[in-house]
Formats: structure tokens, sequence, C-alpha cells
């Protein structure tokens, strides 16, 4: 059973436009040019993977949620493949503290496969439905961090496990689709809570029944509803409305996921996922655009995965990890980064594959957290849950850092810069990948010269032809000279 990451809280995070700069100086003496990356520093940066302190219990089926502190939240999830239902244990995860794993209060209902979202506004977490210890799926509850409390609030009014959780406007969240046991296809329903009564009101219905969809709030408000088909919908909670988005250029399969993400300028919304062709799983990539309706698609990452996880790195990139891939059946360690320009490269694995696990950006360095979930035994034994993980993130440069930068090269993460030509006539280091300012002649070059001169650049400049000198003299420093003379004087 593979449960779709929820996209609740969306972080607008404004990336840094690529820079172009030149050095500049008066003449070639003057030139000051930066030294070529240094491949030890480069090196540092490739991904590093460290096991961490095992959370207790190992689970899947859970959810993560980061905390306004920055610490992780870990709550309920399944130890024994859920036929009892879910856990009450929670956890905390603090990424700088000693221990990093610290026992929070437990819920008051156990539970899997349900949702959680965190308020963008006072820091309480709302988590509910799910399979349930109680068998009640509707029943939902509070975490508030400073007093490290859960607090039974109001029912859904639905029962939902597999459903998803978006943070919107007003301190509220939207409740999109999941299925229940009178439909197993997903539900074509959506109900909001409001933090401030601790009540749910049931809005307006989708056109469409979801199940292991996404649901992502955009930049200006709206939420973004992909699952299953090629046919999309935008929730607007200011008009309680469901517009249809174009269609994607394909259908949008179960257990993709949507980031979105601030590049080249605009707000966009990243797609992974899979699609079957000639009965074979091709990896697929789309990517929409909010400001105008319009989808555009890309090459897919290598691996064709479904069930996995997608984070947000420092320079906007979207990073795979974990899932099934599909060509072999078998969870996966794969990692890879699509970056601005649509490009994909493989980063290195993972130590344990993570199926049903969570991953985490934990800071603006790119370090990755992925929790849980559990492996695919080859030889039919019983699946392992597996251990946390830390996966320290690739620091990729930028045109603009370290020191200004022109032409193509290497990020040093396995991604290649274009950084562009000089401006101002300068001329681009094909090793150091820095700007040269082109040499300005001195034009007092032939001041008291004459002839055949060499300038401040290098370059031989005619300063007319020299007045007649007496024999046994020449023309040098204004006037007729011993040759001696010219040597010691100019």
């Amino acid at each position: 059973m593979e449960l779709q990451m929820m996209r609740g809280r969306v972080a607008a995070v404004v990336m840094a436009a690529w820079m172009l700069a030149c050095t500049s100086n008066a003449g070639r003496d003057a030139a000051k040019e930066a030294a070529a990356p240094d491949s030890s520093k480069l090196a540092q940066q490739k991904a590093t993977i460290s096991v961490l302190e095992p959370a207790a219990p190992v689970r899947s089926s859970f959810t993560s949620t980061r905390l306004y502190n920055n610490q992780v939240l870990i709550a309920g999830g399944t130890t024994s493949g859920g036929t009892s239902g879910g856990i009450r244990l929670t956890e905390l995860h603090n990424p700088n503290g000693t221990p990093r794993w610290k026992s929070a209060q437990p819920m008051n209902d156990g539970r899997y496969d349900h949702a959680a979202a965190a308020s963008l506004n006072n820091g309480k977490v709302l988590v509910s439905g799910g399979v349930t210890s109680s068998g009640d799926w509707r029943s939902a509850e509070t975490y508030t961090p400073a007093q490290d409390t859960w607090t039974i609030v109001a029912p859904m009014s639905t029962p939902r496990v597999r459903h998803t959780a978006t943070w919107i406007v007003n301190d509220k969240v939207l409740v999109v689709g999941g299925n229940n046991t009178t439909s197993a296809q997903g539900l074509a329903s959506a109900e909001i809570f409001d933090a401030a009564t601790g009540t749910w009101t049931t809005v307006a219905p989708p056109s469409f029944p979801y199940s292991e969809h996404s649901a992502t709030r955009l930049n200006d408000g709206r939420v973004l509803v992909l699952g299953n088909r090629a046919q999309h919908e935008l929730y607007n909670p200011t008009t309680n409305t469901w517009s249809r988005s174009s269609d994607s250029p394909g259908i949008i399969s179960a257990g993709h996921t949507a980031t979105l993400r601030f590049a080249n300028g605009h707000y966009e919304v990243v797609v992974i996922g899979v699609s079957w062709e000639n009965g074979n799983p091709v990896g697929k990539t789309y990517h929409y655009s909010p400001d105008t309706n319009l989808w555009g698609t890309t090459s897919g990452p290598t691996i064709p995965r479904r069930g996995h996880q997608a984070t947000l790195v420092s320079n906007q990139a979207v990073r795979i990890s974990g899932g099934v891939d599909l060509s072999t059946g078998l969870a996966s360690t794969g990692v890879e980064r699509l970056n601005i320009n649509y490009i994909w490269y493989t980063e290195p694995p993972l130590q344990f594959p993570h199926r049903e696990g969570r991953a985490l950006s934990l800071d603006s360095n790119s370090a990755m957290m992925v929790i849980g979930g559990w492996d695919t035994p080859t030889d039919g034994g019983v699946p392992t849950r597996q251990q946390a993980e830390l996966y320290t993130g690739c620091t990729a440069m930028s045109c603009s850092s370290p020191g200004p930068r022109c032409g193509t090269l290497a990020d040093g993460c396995g991604g290649t810069l274009n950084c562009g030509s000089c401006t101002n006539g300068g001329t681009c280091d094909s090793q150091t990948h820095q700007c040269s300012q082109p040499c300005v002649s001195n034009p007092n070059t032939c001041a008291s010269k004459c002839g055949a001169t060499q300038d401040n650049c290098g370059e031989t400049r005619d300063c007319g032809p020299c007045p007649p000198c007496a024999v046994g003299t020449v023309w040098c420093c204004g006037t007729c000279r011993q040759a001696s003379q010219c040597d010691s004087m100019c």
C-alpha cells in the first residue's frame, strides 16, 4: 500500500537571479583574475549519507511535518502492516539537538494513512482521518508544539484515508478526496477546518473523485489538485469555487509528486510521475504555470518510480528519492535532481531503499532527511522498515558564487551552469571562467615618442616619423640624444 505525500504547506522561496559580472581594470598590468575553482572544495560539495540514530519505532504510513522551529514531528503510522490500526506514538526530530530524537506526547487516537498540515500562523499541526485504532476514520486532533499537547477537535464530516490536507488562507485547512469503506476509487468531496473555531465545514465538491492525488497551494492562494487523469482542478478558497485548469500533456499517475518552485522568474509546479508505454514504465516530468495556465513537458527521471518523495533544494532544483522502481518492482535507493533548466542529474544513492518513506529538506544547504518506509525483499520474506538517513545535499555553485562567472562550467554537483558571455568586450577565460576587461591603451603612449612604440597593453603603436638627428644621436625623450642617454633616461 503506497501513500502519496501530502503537499500542504508550500514555502514560496524566491530564487536569486543569475548574475553576470566582469572585473574592470585600466590595463593589463592591473588585471585581476580569480583563480580556477579549487578541486578539493568542489569535492567537498558532493552529497554524503549518514544513518541517523534510529527513531523508535521504525514505522511506515506515518506523517512527517516540519514545525516553525525547524523540528520535525513524526506522528502515527504502522509497525505491523496496519492490521490492527495505527499507533499513537509521536516523536520530534531536532536537526541540531542532542539527542536528535525525542519522544513527544502520543496522539489520542492511533492512526495511519492519515493527513497532516502545519499552520503557518500559530505553529499547530492538524492530523485527520486515516485508519484509526478507534475505528473512527473521521477523527481529528491538533498538536501544539509549545506545550507538547494533543487536543481532540471536531471530526470531519466524511471518513477519509489517503486524503490531502492543505493549509490555506485565514488559518484554515482544505481536505480533499481520499478513500473510505464506501468508495475505494476516491471521494469527490472536500471540507475545510477552521483553526479558530475547531470546526469543519463542507465546501463545494470537486468535479472528479481523488485518491493518491496531490494538492498544492499556489503562490496566489489557490490549490491545484492533480491525480489519475489528464484533467485537473483548481480550488479558490476566497470564492469557494472549483475551476478546470488546462489539461496536462499526459495522464498524471497515482503516486506522483507535485512541487511548487520559483525558477527563471516565475512560479511553476513540477510534477514527476510515470506512464506506461508499450507495456513498459517510463518516467515523466511535467511543469505547470499558474500564471499562464499552460503545461510543459521535459525529459523524465532515469528511474520510472511512484510513491517517491520530492524535496526542494536551495537552488530551486527538485530532488526525488526512494519510491518503487516500476521497472523492477523493488523499493529504490535512487536519488535524482532536476535543475531549473529541466536537466536531470543522478546523485549518490541512499543507503537503504525507502518505500512509503518520507523526505524533508532540513535547511538552506539542501540537507535532506529520509525517514521510515520499508524495503522490498527479493526472497519473499517480511519487508524491513527502514531507519532514518541524513542526506547532506550538494551545495551547487551559481554564476555569482564563488565569484562572478562566465561561459559554461560544472556547478560542482553534477549540473551545468550557463553563465553567458562577458559584457563591454570582456574575454571569458576558458579555465577560470572569469571575465577580463579588454586592456585600454594609454592615450599618452606616444607623448614625446616617435616611431614604433610598445604601449601598456603590449601592443605596438605607430607614433609617427622621428625628426632627423645628427650622426651618433637618436630621437628620445623629446629631443636628439646619445643612445646611451636614452637607455638611462627613458
